[in-house]
């Protein structure tokens, strides 16, 4: 192959930031050299079960199966090569486990033919540089795989995915375990490798005590108990759920116990990222992590949808060495936005790199407070309740201003729209002649939800077309457009319709169908193999209809 005469170790590094495995997969399709330095990285990371939604007829169930056999098989050759090239081995389910289903219907679930056979004993004792197992189905939690894994050589780390783990004997193992208690040593060792955690735990749900003994739900102590019995613990994900309601009003038996009892006597994980999903942190549990865990670790911080009870303005002053931070909140649930919360807590320090609001918008200076900003989202959903007609937030041309002069380094950006029968061009000519170092740009348009009316115009391939080539050739001649050293990525544009995501997604409202007959995804961009001189924009649908009643796809609005 032509190129650059570079050495394997420089086109190792160069493949080593690739995003995907397809792209990895597509490198070792160039030649015979690429292929000999790639295929390890192909292999590294391995996912038995990839497609959650894949059924066992299709393609990609073959190749996991075949994998699996080669892993298992006893032929020196090319299976020796392929067990040591596998560092990361993930057992996923091969079904969607939403938080929100009780666990005993799921349907038809390929991973099956792993949990009723040897197949994780086998292939994990075949792979002697194995560093690090992710678990995500229950049923593997057993005490077979917990002697494997403390008794592997490389000891490698663990991540602990447990959606409905109480069903399971992992839990009642837990739940029993005193770590003072030399008789589960296995339990023991396997705790102190886990890394990484993610729980979702249902503490409203009650067994009816029709006989003596029965208790109080006591899942989540158990899920204490289990997260500070991880001295290694980088990562922890927190979501409650349950409590949806229903036709018949359900009453306790017992007392709710939806949070930790802390006594001041836990010895906090080191955790780098925490995400809690309606974990209700009271005042009196509060002052146990603010003296208990190390603030200056954590990196990485998420809190919603559903509703953190106030968090954000108790965190103002400690967690201040963040780069990551995601704020979610559904959009009927305005009781629960602490807007003055968020911003006391961005304006205490300047740290972040990533910034994710979604479900409401703090102060715009507080967000411009952290100057080294690369990626930034500010989403708000229209809703669709009758006293919140201008509700949704959406930025001015003067807090553009103030994030393009505070905010120079972003790459990523993502905003609403708001237009009613004219498209804004002052907001449209300000982000196409600012933020110069993006990479992209998502826009996000309303539909009318409120009325069930298209606001007009409504978003169609023409116009997503005519906004498209008109912002391209504002960048175009700001010099915004020009692939250089400092900024290599072409730059893409992102047009959508819809809503993020629903309270209750398994009970889409009335105006569901009409959602979705005007919810669509554009992207626009350059053509790949763009002639000098073309800038004539490519638009592709990525999601929805592309269907548009109120504009033929031959008209084209007027900006």
């Amino acid at each position: 192959m032509a190129g650059p005469s570079f050495s394997p170790e420089i086109w190792r590094l160069v493949f080593e930031n690739l995003n995907s495995t397809q792209d990895i997969y597509n490198i070792c399709l160039v030649c015979r050299s690429f292929k000999t330095i790639a295929t390890p990285l192909l292999y590294r990371s391995l996912t038995v079960i990839p497609n959650p939604r894949s059924s066992p007829d299709q393609q990609d169930a073959r190749v996991d199966e075949h994998i699996i056999e080669r892993l298992e098989s006893d032929e020196q050759d090319k299976t020796f090569r392929l067990r040591h090239w596998v560092q990361e081995v993930t057992f996923a389910p091969s079904l969607f486990f939403a938080p929100h289903y009780s666990g005993r219907d799921r349907g038809f679930d390929r991973s099956q033919f792993i949990q009723q056979s040897d197949h994780p004993i086998t292939v994990l004792s075949h792979l002697p540089n194995l560093r690090r197992i992710t678990l995500t189905i229950p049923q593997l939690q057993s005490a077979e795989l917990i002697d494997l894994v403390t008794e592997h050589p490389r000891k490698p780390e663990i991540i602990l995915s447990l959606h409905c783990f109480f069903e399971y004997e992992f839990a009642e193992r837990i739940k029993r375990w005193d770590e003072n208690d030399t008789k589960d040593e296995t339990l023991r060792l396997l705790l102190s490798r886990v890394v990484g955690l993610d729980i979702s735990v249902d503490p409203f749900y009650e067994e009816r005590p029709f006989m003596l003994g029965h208790g109080p739900n006591e899942r989540i102590l158990t899920v204490q108990k289990l997260s500070f019995s991880c001295p290694s613990l980088r990562t922890f994900t927190l979501s409650l759920f349950g409590n949806y309601g229903g036709c018949v009003e359900i009453v306790p038996w017992f007392p709710l116990i939806d949070s930790f009892r802390l006594t001041g006597t836990e010895v906090f994980p080191p955790l780098e990222e925490l995400a809690l999903n309606g974990y209700n942190m009271r005042k009196n549990e509060w002052p146990y992590w603010r003296d208990g865990l190390d603030w200056s670790r954590l990196k990485a911080l998420t809190l919603g949808p559903q509703d953190s009870f106030g968090l954000l303005g108790r965190l103002a002053g400690y967690a201040t060495s963040l780069k990551v931070l995601r704020v979610y909140c559904y959009e009927d649930e305005a009781e629960y936005k602490d807007r003055k919360g968020l911003s006391r807590f961005l304006r205490s320090f300047g740290t972040l790199r990533t910034l994710e609001l979604r479900g409401y918008i703090c102060a715009i200076g507080a967000i411009a407070h952290h100057r080294n900003l690369l990626s930034l989202c500010l989403h708000e959903d229209e809703s669709s309740r009758a006293g919140y007609r201008n509700r949704r937030r959406v930025l001015t041309v003067e807090e553009l201003d103030l994030l393009d002069k505070q905010c120079p380094d972003l790459r990523v950006l993502e905003v609403g729209i708001r237009r009613k029968d004219e498209l804004p061009l002052g907001i449209l000519t300000k982000l196409a002649t600012s933020f110069k170092n993006l990479h992209c740009l998502s826009l996000h348009f309303e539909l009318g939800i409120l009325d069930r009316e298209p606001i007009m115009p409504t978003l169609s391939l023409a116009t997503a077309r005519s906004i498209g080539q008109m912002m391209f050739d504002l960048r175009r001649q700001c010099g915004f457009m020009n692939t250089t050293s400092s900024n290599p990525y072409p730059f893409k544009l992102t047009l959508w319709t819809g809503r993020a995501y629903r309270r209750y997604p398994q009970m889409p409202p009335r105006f569901d169908s009409w959602e979705l007959k005007f919810t669509n995804t554009y992207e626009v961009q350059l053509p790949v193999n763009k002639k000098d001189g073309d800038n004539e924009v490519e638009v592709r649908l990525t999601k929805g209809q592309g269907l548009d009643p109120d504009i033929r796809r031959s008209e084209t609005p007027d900006l």
